[in-house]
């Protein structure tokens, strides 16, 4: 089956949702020896706009930076400056590493002096300058290296030994590049991500990252897509025997790619719902209940009119009015007038 060539895979957005909200997990994979100087303590800081606005002017391109800056805070009580590029292109630039320099001294220029700089790399294809930059010039030379992670060299076998989930990010990567012009092939590796997710015993938290990386990374046409998610809400939503049974992430996972809402959140709506339409069932049983109140008074008043109506008739007829009077001075009906005198003649 060929590739559906119609879909586009976000990788920029992908990395950059993983990265941010398993921010801990990326530096101990990536940066395994600044990753025990990291103070713990302190959130990381993302500093997107700070990171445009020292390198925007430095590029003279007018190109969307889509590389990070973060402060770590480091044991020692000092600041670390942490670039991170994500390249996912099967052709670079010609200067991506002199690019990467300029990152370098435009930090170094503002006072950023803890700075390390990560390039990954996760196409087949490598820049013939991925790791560094160099100016040779009679009386101006300079060399600059940054560290580099290539997808296409990590062992498999490594990677599912991992207890990181961003090396089964990595893997997913892996079978991008394996499973190009096969969806057949993408199925099957889609599929045994999906397993070594959910059944690696991460937290709800992170088990939900990684769904969501490799669902939106390992794309397929919808008839596979279907078919897979099929199979594994049935794999691990139906399967009254397996653990898992009780947890709500899978079910926020498939209610969101089924209806773009997590599941808990449908049941607040639902519950939202539910209450104003109780709230709408009392008001409308209420107003009926005065409605009906108020047609009981209303029938009441007409039955007292009628009663009264019918005594002043009475009282006339007992001075001595003809029928034609009374029903002239009170304008009502001379038949009703008529009917009441003969009952009156009736009883006497």
């Amino acid at each position: 089956m060929e590739e559906n060539s119609t879909q586009s895979i976000d990788h920029d957005g992908n990395w950059k949702l993983m990265i941010e909200n398993l921010a801990d997990d990326f530096f101990a994979f990536f940066l395994p020896e600044i990753y025990p100087l990291i103070d713990k303590n302190f959130k990381p800081e993302f500093l997107d706009k700070e990171f445009h606005k020292i390198i925007g002017k430095a590029t003279n391109s007018g190109k969307t930076i889509k590389d990070k800056l973060v402060k770590v805070r480091l044991i020692n009580g000092e600041d670390c400056w942490l670039v991170i590029h994500i390249e996912i292109q099967s052709t670079f630039e010609t200067d991506f590493a002199k690019r990467m320099h300029r990152y370098f001294y435009r930090l170094l220029d503002k006072n950023y002096e803890n700075i390390a700089a990560m390039a990954i790399y996760t196409g087949n294809e490598i820049p013939k300058n991925y790791k560094k930059f160099e100016f040779n010039q009679p009386y101006a030379k300079a060399t600059y290296e940054f560290g580099t992670y290539k997808v296409r060299d990590a062992r498999e076998e490594e990677l599912l030994q991992s207890s990181n989930p961003f090396a089964l990010a990595v893997l997913a990567c892996k079978y991008i590049n394996k499973s190009k012009g096969n969806n057949n092939l993408r199925f099957e590796f889609k599929r045994k991500m999906f397993k070594l997710a959910i059944e690696r015993g991460y937290s709800q938290e992170k088990i939900g990252f990684l769904l969501n990386f490799i669902e939106y990374m390992l794309l397929l046409p919808k008839e596979l897509d279907e078919k897979l998610r099929t199979e594994i809400f049935k794999t691990y939503l139906m399967d009254n025997t397996r653990p898992l049974r009780k947890d709500t992430f899978l079910l926020d996972f498939f209610h969101r790619l089924n209806f773009g809402i997590p599941f808990k959140d449908a049941l607040l709506k639902a519950e939202e719902e539910a209450r104003l339409k109780a709230e709408e069932e009392i008001r409308l049983k209420a107003e009926e209940e005065i409605r009906l109140k108020v047609e009981e008074a209303r029938l009441k008043a007409e039955e007292k009119e009628q009663e009264n109506t019918r005594q002043s008739i009475k009282n006339l007829l007992l001075l001595g009015l003809k029928p034609e009077q009374i029903s002239s001075s009170l304008n009502i009906s001379i038949d009703l007038v008529n009917n009441i005198h003969r009952q009156m003649d009736t009883n006497n």
